[in-house]
Order: structure tokens, then C-alpha cells, then sequence
């Protein structure tokens, strides 16, 4: 279910537009090579606003400013030991900094405002100064102050517009109350592997978009949705990890925000490029479990708990073991090891605390569930969640050839796991497994 190869590198091109939703499945040929034409014109214009933009509109505009500084900084230090980075000479630096400030146009509180005026001058082209200037023009009062904008009767009416464009008021407060969440720093990271498969700037621009789409709650939410991943990771922890759990409770790292650039930008530090490759596309094929990324946490953990906490006195400690893993985690035991964590989940769910069922998807949220419905366990049983629930030891690993995660893994000799032992058993019957069908 979610071990490689992935998608063959040869399709990759076109596979990935329609992976992040640049490319429609259920449109004719024709139909998606009409997306393509009008997205590129929709890229063009966007482009043509900041790069025509003056040096007093520069100046005026701070968030501008500010966001132009950090991709200029994080444009230069992008993946430099990456053939297609190494230097400027194929122009893929210059690409990626342009799609990043593009993107800052696009992905902000003024995006439905910038797309609406493509659609009010749908015959715009870069060339054609003349509408150019009139969208500059709105767009940096937009950006400055609403007195520039004509009021009329509760409505705006833009200068140098054929005609009255009517915006409703709740829309002007979205527009004039810009957040500065359109970058973060990171989504350099997540472009860049885009870049290496999609050679257009405008289709890598739209394929980052998508991808940036479904990851929207990382970067939309400050750090809420990310705090809620971290939870429900620490969850998983409780539940299959208990000695672990106690070890992080003991350092004062239940938080567990040493998992911070994993989960931001989808673990891309951790594997070589061609396997993030891969994990991208089993996360968002819709092929995987329901954040089946927390079980690829888990299963990193499973192999690293023990020398976690044997060498690490703190969360700081814990920090720099987190990071000193970079590209040095084996992608295929990873996933081998985590679909087998989820097939034994599976088997117990219903004795599973009903949070975990829930963003697990073993169970709808409360909300839609039935008046009363009791089924799920509300808290962590201390005395062994699972002591009374049954499970199979074949049904987790069909295949029975999950390795460990890295070749210098230790032995060990662990006995079968009976039906009803506790849920420390789900981790142990995982790793004797695991370690049972290594590399031959």
C-alpha cells in the first residue's frame, strides 16, 4: 500500500500536475491544455505586478519589502549541493526566486483581489502597459490606503476601470488587513524538489501552489495546526511507545516541537531527494492512510527511541538527534515499518481513546457521530489500553518484509505476541517483524 518505487521518474512531469491539481483527471485534453493556457497568463500577471512595480511603490509597500529580503536570503541558500542550485548558470535560481515573490502576490488576504482584477482584465498581457499601470495602481493603494479608492454608496469603484467593479465591504476589510503569512520560510525547500521534475516556471509555480494547497494548515494557521500534529503525535507515542512517553515526559518535551521542520515542510530534510520524491507521492496520492504521516513519525521513533534515550539529557539534546538524522533514514523500512504500525491499529480500533480513532480515521469527529456513542475510549488506559482486545499478528504485515531502518540496527530476540497482551506490544511485534525480513 505504501512501499516504492513511487511513480516511474519518467512520468513524474506529468503525473505531478495532476498529484497537486494543476491538471484536472476528469478534463479532456483539450479542456486541461485550456487550464494550462489560462494559468500562465494568470503567473504572467502576477509577475508583471511586482516586477514592473516602481521604487517608491517598493518603498511604500513594507510587506513587500520584507518578504522580497527573506526569499532573496533564502533563494541563496537553497539546495546549493543540488546540481540544478549549484549556480545560476541553467537560470533555476532565478526561477525559483521568481516563483517565491509570485507566490507572495498570490497566497495572502489580497489574492481574491489580485485574481479578480485578472479577471477584470482578462486581456491583460505583460506588454500592454496601459492596464498594467491601472492594476499597479490599485493594488498598491490596496496595499497603503483605502482612501485612494473612490467610495460609493458602501461600494469601490477603481479608477481607470471600464465600468464600476463592485466590491462588497467584508471583502475590502480582507484586502486591507493583509497577513503576512504568503511566505514562510521552508516553502524554498518544498519548491525546490518541485523544480528538480517540473522545468517551466509557470507550471512549477502552479504545481507549489497545490502542493501548498494541501499543506495549507502548516503555514495558514500559525503554529495551531502544527501544536494540534504535535498532540496527536504524542498520542500515538502514549499509546505505542510507553516507555518512551515517560522518557519525554521526565525531559519535559511532551510537546514534541523538535518535530517542527518534519511535519512543516513534509520531512523534505530528512530524505534524499529521491525519496522525498516518493514519500510525496504516497502522502498525497490519496493511496495512504489518513495522516499517515504521524505513523511515519512513529516509525522513525521506533528506531531511534532507544538511542534517544540513552544519549539525550534534554530537549535541546533531543533537538540536535532530530536534525543529525537528516538523509540518513532508509525511506523504504520507514514505510514498511509504519503501514504496520496502522494494520495494528487497525485490528484494535475499536478499543483505540476515540481522539486517536478520529484523526486516525477509524471514526467520524463527535460532531457526526451518533447521539451518545460510546465506542471509543475517551482517555489512555494506564493499566494497558489494549489488555482486552484481540489482534492478529499476520494481518499487520501481510507480506512479513519490513527491514529495520538502517543497516546498524541491533538485534534482538522477541517472542510472537499473544493475543491480549498490552499495547507496548504493538511496537515490539512491529519491530521483531521489521527486523526478522532485514535487507538481504
Amino acid at each position: 500500500m505504501c512501499s516504492k518505487p513511487g511513480i516511474d521518474p519518467e512520468l513524474r512531469p506529468i503525473a505531478w500536475k495532476y498529484l497537486f491539481g494543476y491538471l484536472k483527471w476528469d478534463y479532456t485534453e483539450a479542456e486541461n491544455a485550456a487550464r494550462i493556457e489560462k494559468k500562465h497568463q494568470h503567473y504572467r500577471i502576477m509577475k508583471a505586478f511586482w516586477k514592473s512595480m516602481s521604487v517608491k511603490q517598493v518603498r511604500n509597500s513594507r510587506v513587500y519589502r520584507e518578504r522580497r529580503n527573506i526569499i532573496e536570503k533564502d533563494t541563496f541558500r537553497t539546495d546549493r549541493q543540488v546540481p540544478l542550485f549549484r549556480d545560476d548558470s541553467s537560470g533555476a535560481l532565478t526561477r525559483l526566486y521568481d516563483v517565491l515573490i509570485t507566490y507572495t502576490f498570490y497566497n495572502n488576504d489580497l489574492g481574491d483581489f489580485v485574481e479578480y482584477l485578472c479577471v477584470w482584465c482578462d486581456q491583460v498581457r505583460p506588454s500592454e502597459n496601459a492596464n498594467l499601470t491601472g492594476l499597479r495602481w490599485m493594488f498598491c493603494r490596496v496595499m497603503r490606503d483605502c482612501s485612494y479608492l473612490y467610495v460609493t454608496r458602501g461600494n469601490i469603484q477603481a479608477p481607470n476601470s471600464n465600468g464600476l467593479n463592485v466590491f462588497s465591504p467584508f471583502f475590502l476589510h480582507r484586502a486591507l488587513h493583509i497577513t503576512v503569512t504568503c511566505y514562510f520560510q521552508g516553502m524554498n525547500d518544498l519548491l525546490a524538489v518541485i523544480m528538480t521534475i517540473i522545468e517551466g516556471e509557470e507550471d512549477a509555480f502552479w504545481c507549489f501552489a497545490g502542493l501548498l494547497e494541501l499543506i495549507a494548515d502548516n503555514f495558514s494557521d500559525g503554529p495551531s495546526s502544527l501544536y494540534s500534529q504535535f498532540h496527536n503525535l504524542f498520542k500515538l507515542i502514549e499509546i505505542l511507545m510507553p516507555n518512551f512517553a515517560h522518557f519525554l515526559r521526565e525531559k519535559e518535551a511532551t510537546s514534541m516541537s523538535f518535530c517542527f521542520k518534519w511535519f512543516l515542510i513534509i520531512f523534505k530534510r530528512e530524505f534524499s531527494y529521491d525519496d522525498i520524491k516518493i514519500l510525496w507521492e504516497t502522502l498525497f496520492s490519496g493511496v495512504a492512510p489518513k495522516n499517515f504521516h504521524l505513523l511515519i513519525a512513529v516509525a522513525i521513533f521506533d528506531a531511534e527511541a532507544d538511542s534517544i534515550m540513552r544519549t539525550c539529557q534534554d530537549m535541546s539534546q533531543i533537538l540536535q538527534y532530530i536534525n543529525n538524522l537528516s538523509e540518513m533514514i532508509n525511506l523504504n523500512n520507514v514505510l514498511s515499518r509504519a503501514q504496520g504500525i496502522f494494520n495494528q491499529l487497525s485490528e484494535v480500533r475499536d478499543c483505540l481513546p476515540n481522539e486517536v480513532a478520529v484523526f486516525l480515521g477509524f471514526a467520524p469527529p463527535p460532531s457526526s457521530g451518533p447521539p451518545g456513542d460510546g465506542r471509543h475510549r475517551s482517555s489512555v488506559d494506564e493499566e494497558g489500553l489494549l489488555a482486552t482486545c484481540n489482534f492478529s499478528l499476520e494481518s499487520a504485515f501481510p507480506s512479513s518484509n519490513s527491514p529495520p531502518l538502517n543497516d546498524n540496527a541491533n538485534d534482538k530476540s522477541i517472542s510472537a505476541v499473544e493475543v491480549g497482551e498490552d499495547a507496548t506490544n504493538l511496537m515490539t511485534n512491529a519491530h521483531t517483524m521489521a527486523e526478522s525480513s532485514g535487507d538481504p
